[in-house]
């Protein structure tokens, strides 16, 4: 690969060590980062301690909170939309912002493995960052068996930042602009029902076909319509786990869902940027910081949303 370390190599030790069972290993190499080193024994007893910031019971209100918002987000977008093209303005302006922002957020997350293969003492303390850097390289089906821990933490819930501040702060900037309670509703549920399909894809792409027959019969049908109409690929995903702990710079395929070429190579040139000045020793730019592309693409939707819907409203 382009970054030799000896780190790596006994990293690779660990990895091949828990190649059965369910991490089941109670030792690590003592070269593995400090925040990373309990990570078999936090998978044999459900993510903790990480997690065990909220009981399992938290977490499933919160999963059912989260759940009943989304299948609610659809009537309530029909009930503040004044029109047919709105509506359809609100679920393709929120697809596309949400699906910038997981393009930014996935470059950045395998930037943070970088780290914890190469500079481990710079290695974030984030349990996405430890969560995710299990399933690209010690068990890539561990979000389908750690089904509730992956759906809460990866919608924000353990840390308060996605559910009880993002999303409020959304909310009044689209109201701000917009000046209707209605359509800042619509626009908010909106985002984060497309964040909730995210999240069920990625999962979804490493379920066998036993474990998909357990989901409700309606997510089921849902997926199966999104597979035949290519909105989602599980063949074309395993493209991005081509790539190892062997040679972790070469990912390829930053989007998970069906979108604009553009998407996938606005990622390719943010992850090359960021190979470059790691190469270079450089810290990384303002710009490239993960939450200044993150929220310019969120506030961005709302920007786009908000103009559009003046426009209609002049036009109709």
């Amino acid at each position: 690969g382009t970054y030799i370390h000896l780190h790596s190599r006994e990293v690779e030790t660990f990895c091949a060590s828990m190649v059965s069972g369910a991490f089941l290993v109670r030792s690590t190499p003592e070269s593995l980062p400090v925040k990373f080193r309990k990570l078999p024994a936090a998978f044999d007893k459900g993510l903790k301690p990480w997690s065990s910031r909220l009981p399992r019971w938290a977490k499933m209100v919160c999963y059912i909170l989260l759940s009943t918002l989304t299948t609610a987000s659809l009537p309530i977008t029909i009930a503040f939309s004044d029109s047919i093209l709105q509506f359809v303005m609100i679920w393709a302006i929120t697809y596309f912002g949400v699906s910038a922002e997981f393009v930014v957020g996935h470059v950045y997350v395998h930037d943070d493995f970088m780290d914890v293969l190469y500079n481990p003492s710079e290695a974030v303390d984030h349990d996405g960052v430890k969560f995710a850097f299990v399933h690209h390289y010690l068990d890539i089906r561990c979000f389908d068996k750690f089904w509730l821990e992956y759906r809460v933490m990866y919608f924000g819930v353990g840390t308060p930042y996605m559910m009880f501040l993002l999303y409020p702060c959304y909310f009044l900037l689209a109201k701000v602009l917009s000046a209707s309670y209605g359509f800042a509703l619509a626009l908010t549920l909106a985002r984060m029902t497309w964040w909730h399909f995210q999240t069920v894809t990625h999962e979804w792409y490493h379920c066998p076909e036993s474990k998909r027959r357990t989901y409700w019969l309606i997510t089921r049908m849902i997926f199966r319509i999104a597979e035949t109409m290519n909105i989602i690929n599980t063949m074309e995903h395993k493209l991005h786990h081509k790539h190892g702990l062997n040679n972790p710079e070469d990912v390829e395929q930053w989007t998970d869902t069906w979108t604009f070429k553009f998407f996938d190579s606005y990622g390719d040139w943010i992850w090359k940027r960021l190979l470059e000045e790691r190469k270079a020793g450089k810290k990384k730019s303002l710009f490239n910081l993960f939450e200044t592309q993150l929220n310019f693409a969120w506030v961005g939707t709302i920007a786009v949303s908000v103009t559009l819907k003046k426009l209609l409203s002049v036009l109709l």
